[in-house]
């Protein structure tokens, strides 16, 4: 049974003696999920660019995937940035949220060259 003391109700501390710095790391951002969820990312741009490897592999060099594709800059800047963002996570979270979101930004604008290269064909 926990006792409370005139300083704990004084000073919101709990019964136990804590003090405001163990409350305030229970409130801060935690690192491993950040890097974690960085982690996720990197593994899906990795499966995707082997997918996409394949599909091209499948269907020749010069299909029209590996010619709207081209060289693949959004998907090299994404992986880059995942591998970057990781270790971030543990230096400042905020860079690592940023880096995140950029890359979910580069890929909410539709990329044009396979939609038209598709319909063309």
């Amino acid at each position: 049974m926990y006792r409370l003391s005139e300083r704990s109700l004084r000073f919101g501390g709990a019964a136990n003696g804590s003090d405001s710095s163990s409350r305030r790391r229970a409130h801060a951002r935690p690192l491993l999920p950040t890097a974690l969820y960085g982690a996720v990312l990197l593994c899906s741009a990795i499966a995707y660019t082997i997918l996409q490897t394949a599909v091209i592999g499948a269907q020749g060099p010069h299909s029209n995937l590996a010619t709207a594709v081209g060289s693949d800059l959004k998907g090299k800047l994404s992986i880059a940035a995942y591998v970057l963002a990781i270790p971030m996570a543990f230096v400042n979270q905020w860079i690592s949220d940023a880096l995140y979101g950029a890359v979910a930004l580069l890929w909410l604008v539709p990329d044009r060259r396979i939609e038209a290269r598709l319909t063309r064909a």
